[in-house]
């Protein structure tokens, strides 16, 4: 795995807001194929076919306690601000706390990411193959 990409990466969906279509694009060109979000102890954990992991802190404030009551329609809410360019990767963070997110997972190759509440909910957000996304 490229880790400077990955640290790249992570640092510049903070500071540029680069969107999602592009980080995956860069996360994939660095031979990562899924990654972790811890929100609770801000790091990502980054998987690569072979079995490498990286791991990387989120440059963020903390995000607060997950509520125990997942709220999957916060979730989608929070996902259809990021997309439409409401609110950054920060607020996105946040907001997706708020609504009982503990951590979410996203796996490159299965086009989907998982966010995952305190009790076992979740929500399953399917996204586009890179050829179709904007």
């Amino acid at each position: 795995m490229n880790t400077e990409i990955i640290k790249d990466t992570c640092e510049k969906s903070f500071t540029e807001n680069v969107p999602f279509p592009e980080v995956l694009k860069r996360l994939a060109e660095a031979g990562v194929e899924s990654y972790y979000a811890d929100l609770n102890q801000l790091q990502k954990f980054y998987y690569a076919p072979c079995g490498e992991t990286f791991v990387a802190r989120l440059k963020t404030q903390p995000l607060g306690t997950a509520t125990e009551q997942f709220d999957a329609n916060a979730v989608k809410q929070a996902l259809q601000d990021i997309r439409e360019k409401k609110i950054g990767y920060a607020e996105f963070l946040q907001q997706i706390v708020a609504a009982g997110t503990l951590a979410y997972t996203v796996h490159l190759r299965g086009r989907r990411a998982l966010y995952i509440g305190r009790t076992g909910d979740f929500h399953v957000e399917h996204f586009p193959p890179a050829s179709s996304q904007q």
